[in-house]
């Protein structure tokens, strides 16, 4: 498992929760 692609995937998810919660 790559520790590394789950961090991004988080960060993804994120930024996504953010732009969903500004509008």
């Amino acid at each position: 498992m790559k520790k590394g692609r789950d961090e991004n995937e988080v960060q993804k998810f994120k930024d996504w929760l953010e732009k969903r919660k500004e509008k």
